[in-house]
């Protein structure tokens, strides 16, 4: 391409020389699957020449060409949350080499199936309005059954794997209680008010916005929705979260911060349509995971 990038410093992570649109219908939630599974995305996604790039709600782009360059320092503080995942600019230019758009991105290669499950958990939520999740862009098509997810980076979002895992034996004890009462906020919405379970729920994976009052959600690549499955299995994907949450810090919480999150995921949950999870509950799997705090990826 001999266009240069907008930053012609930073290393070229991807081009594309043939934009297609990604329609609305392929990112539409499957109603009558747990995990998000739709054979149509998936499809399309497979469908895709190698190199080729699918945007959404971009037309203005299409047939068109794309750059994304590197920009390493909106890594900054995301070093657990941004695992194999690349962040820059991409640049979408249309008919006679006008710019369409250009917006900050994070890159995630994928495989298909993965990507695709997380796509439509992500949309999903954001269609609810109740919470946010990341906007996808586009997806690139990669060689073999990969495809590198294109979303909207979001400098705002702050996930909390800052405050928890992060020199988290010198935080004041109050930004520690705030990061553990916004998880039990966030997991509380998740399970009670969109009825669905994360599915990794680590800090990493948890997120606030500082110009929203909403939780954010990133990796939803193993999502379930608990619409149709018996209680119990709900509940036990919602505990499920709650144990990957408490069990993949790298230091166990104490007593009572194990007592002002069961306190307020209780509280938050208050009146929610689907309140099952009981303090009694919660303290039962802080109480296995205890025993074991983990720090890693799983």
């Amino acid at each position: 391409m001999s266009r240069p990038p907008i930053n012609p410093e930073g290393t070229v992570l991807a081009t594309s020389a043939n934009i297609k649109p990604l329609k609305a219908e392929y990112l539409r939630p499957p109603v009558k699957t747990t995990d998000f599974t739709s054979k149509k995305l998936a499809g399309r996604l497979y469908a895709a020449a190698e190199g080729q790039l699918l945007v959404a709600d971009r037309p203005n782009a299409v047939g068109g060409e794309a750059v994304a360059v590197e920009i390493p320092q909106l890594a900054a503080g995301r070093k657990e949350s941004a695992y194999g995942v690349r962040f820059g600019q991409l640049a979408l230019f249309g008919e006679g080499d006008s710019l369409a758009s250009s917006e900050l991105v994070a890159l995630k290669s994928q495989p298909i199936t993965v990507a695709a499950r997380g796509m439509l958990a992500s949309q999903y939520i954001r269609s609810t309005g109740v919470a946010t999740a990341y906007e996808t862009v586009g997806v690139l098509r990669e060689s073999g059954e990969s495809v590198s997810h294109v979303s909207v980076y979001k400098p705002e979002v702050i996930t909390l794997d800052n405050y928890l895992w992060k020199n988290y034996d010198t935080q004041p004890m109050a930004k520690l209680e705030t990061a553990l009462a916004e998880a039990a906020y966030s997991l509380s919405v998740l399970h009670g008010v969109l009825n669905m379970s994360h599915g990794d729920a680590q800090a990493k994976n948890i997120a606030y916005s500082s110009g929203k009052d909403q939780p954010h959600f990133i990796d939803l690549d193993a999502a379930k929705r608990h619409d149709g499955l018996p209680f119990e299995s709900a509940d036990a994907h919602k505990l499920s979260d709650i144990e990957d949450f408490l069990r993949f810090q790298p230091q166990n919480f104490t007593s009572q911060q194990i007592a002002l999150f069961a306190e307020a995921y209780q509280d938050y949950s208050t009146g929610m349509a689907h309140k099952s999870v009981g303090y009694k509950d919660i303290l039962d799997v802080a109480q296995k995971s205890a025993h074991q705090p983990l720090f890693y990826d799983k």
